[in-house]
Formats: structure tokens, sequence, C-alpha cells
């Protein structure tokens, strides 16, 4: 599948005619072509290196449904920001074919369920942002702590639960961690 059709995808899945309920928004993808003829890379705030598609900054969009599961079709994916939609579901398993992704900003939807167990498999990601969805619960899957470039990890105001466990001291490169408002026990050292 083409990067076109994927993002085609992503804006029909994602409702992209609620973008339009905000006129500054609404200017912005009109000014920048989404879902028009023009080029996909020129398509409002859709970066590209030499015609690949590389990073999605989707902020506060006003965004509603499911994250699909074919965004990982885009193979050259480094940031994924979708932070402060109505996005809910689960985070799609499938992020984890994303070999090159480094940023990936949930934050602020409403998601649902366990973080995928093999997270693990993101072995780029530096930034893990999924604090204020308030449904992601579940243990923390150990393969977490295998994230060896993890430099930032959000998970505050959800309602993980259970212990922390002492593999988080794998996290060498961890400069930020915020894990308050859930029902997780345990001590850092």
């Amino acid at each position: 599948l083409n990067q076109r059709y994927i993002l085609a995808l992503l804006a029909f899945t994602l409702n992209s005619w609620a973008w339009r309920d905000q006129e500054s928004i609404y200017a912005n993808l009109e000014n920048s072509a989404w879902l028009s003829n023009e080029d996909e890379c020129s398509w409002y705030n859709v970066s590209c290196m030499e015609g690949t598609v590389i990073s999605l900054q989707l902020n506060n969009f006003s965004l509603m449904g499911s994250l699909p599961p074919e965004i990982s079709r885009l193979p050259f994916l480094a940031g994924i920001q979708v932070k402060g939609n109505l996005l809910h579901g689960t985070i799609p398993p499938e992020l984890r074919l994303l070999p090159f992704l480094t940023t990936l900003d949930l934050a602020l939807n409403n998601f649902s369920g366990e973080i995928f167990s093999s997270v693990g498999e993101m072995k780029m990601l530096e930034l893990l942002s999924l604090w204020g969805n308030g449904g992601l619960n579940g243990t923390l899957p150990l393969s977490l702590f295998e994230l060896s470039n993890l430099r930032m990890l959000y998970l505050d105001g959800n309602n993980f639960t259970g212990s922390i466990s002492q593999d988080i001291g794998q996290l060498t490169m961890l400069k930020q961690l915020t894990i308050s408002d859930n029902p997780i026990t345990g001590v850092i050292s």
C-alpha cells in the first residue's frame, strides 16, 4: 500500500471532517491540500524526507475514532504525535513494526486496554507519552523496560496496576518518568 492511501485512510478513519469544525484548522487544511491531488508531503503537519513520510503531527485536531493499524505501513515513520484528540480503542500492536519510530505521543485521548506486550520491539523509541488517557490499564509489560533508547516515559493519569518492576533500572537513558495517578505500588531505586 502506498503512503498516500495510508494517509487518506488515516484521515477518513479519524473523521478528518471534524477538523473542519475549527476555523483555524480548516484554513490550514485547505491551504495545505489535505486529501487533495497535491503531493501528500505538502499536507498539513505531514513531514517527509525525499518524498517519504517520516512524521505526523496531529495534536489537538479533535480527531475521533481508533488509530488504524495500517499506520504501521508507513515504514519510515519516526514520529506519531496525536496528543489532545478524541481517539479511543486500544493502541495498535502493529506500531511495533515501525523500526524507525522514535516518538509516540498518544497523550490526552481516550485510549483503553493494556500496553501491548511486544512494545519492547520498538527499539528506537525515545519518547513514549501515554499520560491522561484514563482507560489504559493492566500491568506494565516487562518488554517496556527493554527500550534501551527511551529518554522520556509519561504514564500518569491512567489506571495501570501492579508494582513497578526492578527492570526499570535497565532504562539507563531515561531522563524523565511520570507515573502518578495510577494505582501502582513499589519503589524505584
